[in-house]
């Protein structure tokens, strides 16, 4: 049993076994004292490169003080990376506030009719079963959170044919102040009714993702005060505000001044590259939506992104969402595996420990067995796809790819201006007069210039690969 587990295929093996790890009689049986790292150091397949003894005794001498020293300024190393990055936050699905419908629930005109009722009379408007049927504005239906009903009535072919279907139902102005006049809304706004607390005839309904993120404004600067004063200063709308900016302010050299100067205002607070484009949300977020809608106007975000040279916001993402990726799943190594690059492990594992941010990049970035393939590290098949199988791109390492990696993304945070917006392979003469020798002597040794790109989704220039791989021949010989 003990010979499948390792996989020995002869005595040579079993001697270097007993050299590396060790063994200890019981009942007459020799048996190893490192069990788990000669499994981990023999379950490899074939025609992948096999670890060096030196690497393993390495592993397995990892309880001396020299490799706690070591382990110890690699995790404080990953800490100040991990606390420069740009997470992305993950998005949790909010739970469903009522169970859901059955499928072809909403197809039938009769359930439509008894949703609507039952909507009035959970806003409490008491409903007339003689009296025509009043169908809400989309306005009223998404600040109630009502979804589905919104969702049903547009499927089914719109209000007016649901109002026509249901036999003359009176449709609710979309109009807020055509709205209010109606008897169910004058109903709904009476101080009375607790379902119309935060409604007012003056300003409309906010939709609810807007007004979850007053709501979190709200919390963060401690304020206590009512949603619309938040969205409406003073009661006001944005176009009545004093601090809007003239008529005739915006132009599309102005855009780039205003959006040059927010970008250097980030990098200060976030430590975030300014050749990064962000989101239109996160320009809204964070109070400038003056820009953002200035910015529409003149071209939308796309044609800035090309004229101001900055790097795509889907392009730094994904380079900023591998780095934090390669990041946590070398922590988890150092705490779980002894720093053991050998073999990736189990989503199962992973999860179990408590890493569910590593495991969500794992699982959006191409799942465990593409990025094993990347790193060049061995997996145990947890599926009977043979897809991934025998797949290698060479020899590389984790530690390396961060260490590079984060070079790059300082470089990015020490200009304001690119020539050409991209995230590109620095060559090994740049490395070296940065003073990155061990990193230049790195790339060379994992493949060249061009391999890393393209392992790394780097962007590189094919001439400018093919001088950096003839310098570097030239350096070696």
């Amino acid at each position: 049993m003990y010979s499948r587990m390792c996989r020995i295929k002869n005595i040579h093996s079993l001697l270097m076994l007993i050299a590396l790890i060790g063994v200890m009689e019981v009942n007459g049986l020799l048996l190893p004292t490192q069990l788990w790292t000669t499994q981990r150091y023999f379950q490899y397949n074939s025609n992948r490169r096999t670890k060096s003894c030196t690497d393993i005794s390495f592993t397995m001498m990892s309880n001396n003080n020299n490799a706690r020293n070591k382990e110890s300024d690699i995790s404080s190393k990953l800490l100040e990376i991990e606390g420069n990055l740009c997470r992305k936050p993950k998005q949790v699905r909010r739970k469903f506030s009522r169970p859901r419908r059955p499928s072809a629930y909403w197809q039938e005109i009769e359930n439509i009719d008894s949703e609507l009722r039952s909507f009035w009379e959970s806003i409490g408007i008491d409903v007339n079963d003689e009296s025509p049927l009043a169908i809400p504005n989309e306005a009223l239906l998404n600040h109630f959170d009502r979804h589905d009903l919104r969702y049903a009535i547009a499927n089914f072919g719109g209000r007016e044919y649901v109002a026509q279907r249901l036999g003359g139902a009176e449709l609710i102005s979309g109009k807020w102040n055509e709205a209010c006049r109606h008897p169910y809304i004058e109903a709904l706004l009476s101080p009375d009714n607790p379902a119309g607390k935060g409604l007012s005839k003056s300003v409309p309904p906010i939709a609810p993702h807007v007004k979850r993120a007053l709501a979190r404004i709200a919390e963060q600067n401690g304020k206590n005060s009512d949603l619309h004063q938040l969205r409406y200063r003073q009661g006001e709308r944005w176009a009545h505000q004093v601090t809007r900016k003239p008529r005739g302010y915006w132009s599309e050299e102005k855009v780039l001044e205003e959006l040059y100067e927010y970008l250097k205002m980030r990098k200060a607070d976030t430590h975030r590259p300014s050749v990064w484009m962000p989101k239109g949300s996160e320009i809204s977020n964070e109070g400038r939506d003056d820009l953002r809608q200035a910015m529409i106007r003149y071209g939308g975000l796309d044609h800035f992104t090309k004229i101001a040279k900055l790097i795509p916001y889907d392009e730094w993402r994904y380079f900023e969402s591998h780095l934090e990726l390669f990041v946590e799943l070398e922590k988890y190594l150092l705490e779980y595996e002894n720093g053991n690059e050998d073999f990736f492990p189990k989503l199962s594992d992973i999860k179990g420990n408590g890493y569910d941010s590593l495991h969500f990049l794992i699982m959006e970035y191409g799942g465990r067995k593409l990025i094993a393939t990347k790193l060049d590290m061995n997996y145990q098949s947890q599926t009977k796809n043979q897809v991934m199988q025998g797949l290698s791109l060479g020899r590389f390492s984790l530690s390396f790819a961060i260490r590079l990696m984060y070079y790059i993304r300082n470089n990015l945070l020490k200009t304001d201006t690119l020539k050409v917006p991209k995230i590109r392979m620095p060559t090994t003469q740049e490395l070296i007069q940065d003073g990155e020798e061990k990193l230049a002597k790195e790339v060379i040794k994992y493949g060249g210039h061009e391999s890393i790109a393209r392992r790394l989704n780097l962007s590189f220039d094919a001439e400018e690969a093919r001088r950096d791989a003839i310098r570097s021949n030239e350096s070696q010989s």
